[in-house]
């Protein structure tokens, strides 16, 4: 059989900042499998697979600038509502009627999964990126935040939030892709996207290695607790690792309650038709909620009140450039003695804010992440082309009508419309200036970045398999660690004609990936391009080392015949820290953005004693 040979063109370079509308990129379809399972049996070990087809199988690319409303609709017992057509809604900006481009209808419970096919036997640190169980619905995230759950040391709370949040995950929905966040002074990532419902469970082992979910947190009023930025600085960082990723994404917010900061609840949009868990609220206010004004800044806790509300706002913006929904649950259940109603204030305004639902003043907090699970896989996506304006820096407000009565709708209320090109600050610049020559140098928001961050879900739109190897450890040359002095976990800002001193050497081991991938669109296209990127991480998930390559089709190897499966093989080096955790390696079709990735846990298989608890854990993530 004939295999198409690559030849390496370079390192990938570039830059982005945060923008205020979506680049938006449409695929032709939601799943691509054709012909899978033949497929499975070249690129194994010559283990037959079943055949699976589903869908298309072409994919295009079509950029354009397009702001995208998600709206989820639900009836007054709060349920979902399926079967709307397009001619069924109205989209304003700012109080004129747009011209909506594009229409989709997703339901979590009746859009067909995604089936891979059964997967060959392969050999010892060989992978493929294949998923080992059934896909559906969008992206969930959640949050359990430690820092503000309970009040003061009363632990009470915590530990009714951790028993329902395990709940949830042991009766969590066949096929849906969650990742898991603690927040306890520090947003630590404790596992990542996987439909694995015993995988989601481990995180409730104490002794576990990878990250848990303690049982209690004694010491949180020492953390930031009445801290009024820290929820939404975690939100942001959490919504520009998902920026790039397509389609809806939800993240469900477990906590008592959000500090309010002095800025008022009163200052920023709420939707007119929204009210507690999605209920039917006043006319563009929420019940009983103080009016207030504030103008200049103040002093407090170290943080004046320009500050708080530029950091909710921004976190707002962030989520929504990355089509994040934010369901905020309060796991303190039925409190009488809660302001304002027994609305929370902040977690219904960042709800209204992010197109979600606050969820509280409730005792079932089970059942609330399940509805939160079931109205984030269940809406209608729409897209419109901005007229009269663009890149102003203004806020833009977004209202969406449903012509039939008693339904409530959530959507994002408003975006700020940025020019993504816009001179860069100081410190950005510093930053940029830095970090040119970074190895894997795509910007945040576009697909290769946000699909190869540590933890992020598998992508299998190209597929391949990866052999991966590893030489015995040595010491880093010098050479070598300047180039890991660029990488984040080591890199250090300094200042203008002060450079940073190179580190000390530490042990290095370099791994081989030789990877064989199979392309049915190469079938009808010359001069295909690929990128092929591997990524080595700390426990912490920061990056210690990253390559990015790409490779250009030459010619047909010996013996290629007419019809032989388009076969591409090219191998690749990484010099990898000794202290790494994961390994993570992806491929990608320059023209088309189309991608696959495999994460892999550190270390291989070969390096283990046989049998070994930790030789198991050395499998691709899914």
């Amino acid at each position: 059989m004939g295999v198409w040979t690559y030849s390496a063109t370079g390192q990938t370079g570039g830059r982005g900042w945060g923008e205020g509308v979506r680049m938006f990129v449409r695929r032709g379809s939601k799943w691509w499998v054709a012909g899978l399972g033949g497929v499975l049996a070249v690129l194994g070990v010559g283990m037959a697979a079943q055949q699976s087809s589903s869908g298309s199988p072409y994919t295009f690319r079509r950029t354009v600038r397009r702001v995208v409303v998600d709206v989820a609709v639900t009836d007054r017992n709060h349920n979902p509502v399926h079967g709307l057509k397009r001619r069924d809604f109205k989209v304003y900006e700012d109080g004129r009627e747009q011209d909506v481009r594009s229409w989709e209808a997703f339901d979590l419970e009746h859009d067909k999964a995604f089936v891979p096919p059964p997967v060959p036997a392969l050999p010892p640190d060989t992978f493929m990126d294949v998923p080992r169980a059934p896909e559906r619905g969008p992206l969930y995230v959640v949050v359990y935040d430690m820092d503000h759950i309970g009040w003061g040391n009363n632990v009470d709370d915590q530990v009714t939030a951790r028993k329902q949040l395990q709940k949830f995950l042991e009766a969590k929905p066949d096929g849906i892709r969650m990742e898991l966040y603690v927040l306890a002074g520090n947003l630590e990532l404790v596992q990542g996207f996987t439909s694995d419902r015993e995988k989601l469970l481990e995180v409730f082992d104490v002794k576990r290695k990878e990250g848990h979910v303690p049982w209690v947190l004694l010491t949180r009023t020492n953390y930031a607790s009445n801290d009024v930025t820290l929820p939404f600085t975690a939100m942001s960082m959490i919504a520009k690792s998902l920026n790039g990723l397509p389609g809806r994404k939800n993240l469900i917010w477990l906590s008592s309650q959000f500090p309010v900061p002095l800025t008022g609840p009163a200052n920023s949009p709420t939707r007119g038709n929204s009210g507690p868990n999605g209920g039917a609220g006043g006319a563009g206010t929420i019940p009983n909620m103080p009016a207030q004004e504030i103008t200049g800044s103040s002093a407090v806790a170290g943080l004046d009140i320009d500050y708080q509300e530029r950091a909710m706002h921004e976190a707002w913006d962030a989520l929504n450039n990355a089509q994040v929904s934010v369901y905020p649950v309060d796991v303190q259940g039925l409190d009488p003695q809660a302001g304002w109603g027994g609305i929370d204030v902040m977690a219904q305004r960042t709800a209204d804010a992010t197109g979600g639902q606050a969820y509280y003043g409730r005792n079932d907090v089970a059942q609330a992440i399940v509805e939160a699970t079931e109205d984030g896989g269940s809406y209608y996506e729409m897209t419109y082309e901005p007229q009269g304006h663009a890149y102003d820096g203004k806020i833009h407000q977004i209202r969406v009508k449903l012509d039939k009565p008693g339904y409530s709708l959530a959507y994002r209320l408003f975006y700020y419309d940025d020019d993504p090109d816009k001179p860069l600050t100081s410190e950005e610049k510093r930053v940029a200036e830095a970090t040119a020559n970074h190895p894997v140098a795509h910007h945040p928001g576009d697909s290769m970045w946000a699909y190869m961050v540590r933890g992020a879900p598998l992508a299998h739109d190209v597929l391949f398999r990866a052999e991966i190897r590893a030489a015995a450890p040595v010491m880093a040359t010098r050479e070598q660690m300047a180039d890991l002095q660029m990488q984040p976990a080591y890199f250090v800002l300094r200042r203008r004609n002060h450079p940073a001193k190179t580190p000390a050497p530490i042990p290095l081991r370099k791994y081989a990936i030789e990877y064989l991938v199979l392309d049915q669109q190469a079938k009808v296209r010359t001069g295909q391009v690929l990128e092929f990127a591997a990524c080595a991480y700390d426990a912490d998930g920061k990056m210690l080392n990253g390559v990015s390559q790409n490779a250009v089709r030459l010619q047909a190897g010996p013996g290629a015949k007419k019809g032989d499966p388009p076969l591409f093989r090219a191998e690749q080096t990484l010099d990898v820290p000794t202290t790494a955790q994961w390994l993570r390696v992806a491929v990608r079709d320059v023209a088309t953005d189309r991608i696959g990735t495999i994460e892999v846990r550190l270390p291989l298989a070969e390096d283990q004693p046989a049998g070994s608890a930790t030789a198991k854990l050395a499998a691709p993530k899914g």
